[in-house]
């Protein structure tokens, strides 16, 4: 391999996509599938880690790993288990050269920037924060205004939701990137005819949307 060649797999990102699963169903699930999937057919490098593994899953073809965590009432075995699940984001890391690492929800977060800290993961570390945290209880948005400081980029997915995080948390290196949606699905469902009937979902958080009949 001569020297040209090494620079260049040394620039080339090598992308780990963090999540807690890709279960049918989630907003949150369905957009890390579309990033590691986009990440991959623009060829980089890209590994999407899970840390459950569901029956129903969104489809993905790319490199894929799961910890298959079991669930435990126990409070010493879910302690055990979150350290372990740390030094495996720190192993992973470490075998497939990851540059940048994408975590979304919030569960994942914290364990993408606590391996960070506790473990050293020499990698670019970016969070997307997708709920109101305002909404959160006192001591978790403390929890998350100190550790959510030391992801290197975070990633809001409103601009609303910028300035919460911005005013009310003082982070810092906050972007606005939307949901993506599929234009071409929205424009061929336009066209549906809508029933008649139908009643509204209140709801405290958004706009109510509409449940049809």
């Amino acid at each position: 391999m001569n020297i040209v060649q090494q620079k260049k797999e040394k620039s080339t990102p090598k992308v780990l996509v963090v999540i807690d699963s890709i279960k049918q169903g989630g907003g949150a699930e369905k957009n890390a599938v579309r990033l590691a999937s986009f990440l991959a057919e623009e060829n980089y490098e890209t590994l999407l880690l899970t840390f459950n593994s569901f029956q129903k899953e969104y489809h993905y073809s790319g490199n894929r790993m799961s910890l298959d965590e079991r669930s435990s009432q126990n409070y010493v075995k879910k302690l055990i288990k979150y350290f372990s699940r740390l030094r495996h984001i720190k192993k992973i890391c470490i075998q497939h050269g990851i540059t940048h690492v994408i975590s979304f929800l919030e569960v994942p977060n914290f364990s993408v920037l606590l391996s960070n800290i506790f473990l050293g993961l020499k990698a670019t570390v970016i969070i997307s924060v997708r709920a109101d945290i305002k909404r959160m209880g006192y001591l978790k948005r403390q929890i998350i205004r100190i550790i959510y400081s030391q992801a290197d980029q975070i990633v809001a997915v409103s601009n609303v939701m910028k300035q919460i995080l911005e005013r009310e948390f003082k982070l810092k290196n906050v972007s606005v990137i939307y949901n993506p949606i599929n234009l071409e699905q929205v424009s061929l469902e336009s066209r549906i005819k809508l029933p008649v009937n139908f009643v509204f979902l209140v709801s405290s958080f958004i706009t109510p949307p509409f449940l049809f009949l």
